[in-house]
C-alpha cells in the first residue's frame, strides 16, 4: 500500500528510504504471504535530483575575485557525492580543488551539512578567492560567466553512431551567479539570455544589471530516456549550443 519503504539493503551508510542510482527505477520481485508479484521501486524525477547553486564573486581592478558560494544537492545528485561525504576534511578540500574550474583558487573555508531522507540533501558553503578569475584584453577585463557548473562539450562523431543514446536520469541544475564590479570598470554591453529546447532537456539563461553587479541566472534541465542513433546530431548540436551559453563572457572597460 502507501506504507511500502524501500531498503538498500548492500551500503550500510545510506539514507533510511533512500535508494540511490543503483537499485532505484527497477522493476523487482515483491515475496508476500500470497506469494510473489511484480513491483516498482522508488523513481526520483528531475524535480527530485535537483542541484541549487549562489555564488557572490567580489572582483577588484587586477580581476582577482573573492567568492562564497553555497549549493544544495538532493536526490541522485546527492547520491553522486557519497565518496565525498564519507571522506575526512583532508579529501574533501582535495575534491573540491580537484573539481572546480576556478582559476589559482585558494580555498578558505568549506562545511558540509547533511540532512538524510527520503530524498536527502546536502549543502555545501565554500569560500575562498581565484587570483586570476578575469583575464584582460587590451584594454579590457574579461569576465567569464560561469566558471562554476558549466556544460563541457561532447564527442563529435566521426562516423555513424550504432548504438542508442541513453541517458539514465532525468535532473535539474539551477545557477544564480552574481558579480560584484569594481568601481573604475564597466561592462561595454550585456549580452541576452539565451533559451534552449530540445528532446533532451532545456536550457534558460539571463543576464542583468543591477547597480555594480551582475546578475547571471541559469537552469538546465536533462531528460532521462533511450533515443535512436539517428539522434545523436541534435544530442551534439544541443550540448555544443549550451556549452556556448555557459562560455559567455563580458567586456568591462575602464573608467
Amino acid at each position: 500500500g502507501s506504507d511500502t519503504i524501500w531498503l538498500e539493503c548492500t551500503d550500510q551508510k545510506i539514507p533510511f528510504g533512500f535508494l540511490g542510482d543503483f537499485t532505484d527505477d527497477r522493476d523487482v520481485l515483491l515475496l508476500t504471504e500470497k506469494g510473489g508479484k511484480f513491483a516498482h521501486t522508488t523513481k526520483y524525477g528531475e524535480k527530485d535530483n535537483l542541484k541549487s547553486n549562489r555564488s557572490v564573486f567580489s572582483i577588484d581592478s587586477a580581476g582577482k575575485a573573492d567568492y562564497v558560494n553555497e549549493t544544495k544537492f538532493f536526490g541522485l545528485q546527492y547520491d553522486d557525492l557519497a565518496s565525498f561525504l564519507r571522506s575526512d576534511a583532508d579529501e574533501q578540500k582535495k575534491w573540491l580543488y580537484s573539481n572546480s574550474s576556478l582559476p589559482s583558487l585558494q580555498i578558505k573555508s568549506f562545511n558540509v551539512n547533511e540532512l538524510p531522507g527520503r530524498v536527502p540533501q546536502v549543502k555545501l558553503n565554500e569560500s575562498g578567492v581565484s587570483a586570476n578569475f578575469c583575464t584582460f584584453s587590451g584594454r579590457y577585463m574579461v569576465l567569464p560567466l560561469n566558471l562554476v557548473n558549466s556544460q563541457k562539450a561532447i564527442q563529435k562523431m566521426m562516423k555513424p553512431r550504432r548504438s542508442d543514446i541513453l541517458i539514465i536520469q532525468s535532473s535539474i541544475d539551477a545557477d544564480t551567479l552574481i558579480y560584484k564590479l569594481p568601481e573604475s570598470y564597466s561592462p561595454e554591453s550585456l549580452p541576452k539570455g539565451v533559451t534552449l529546447n530540445s528532446a533532451f532537456g532545456t536550457y534558460s539563461s539571463t543576464i542583468a544589471m543591477n547597480g555594480r553587479e551582475i546578475l547571471f541566472t541559469r537552469r538546465y534541465e536533462i531528460k532521462r530516456g533511450r533515443y535512436k542513433p539517428s539522434e545523436y546530431k541534435a544530442f551534439y548540436d544541443y550540448c555544443l549550443a549550451v556549452s556556448k551559453a555557459d562560455n559567455t563572457k563580458i567586456l568591462l572597460t575602464k573608467k
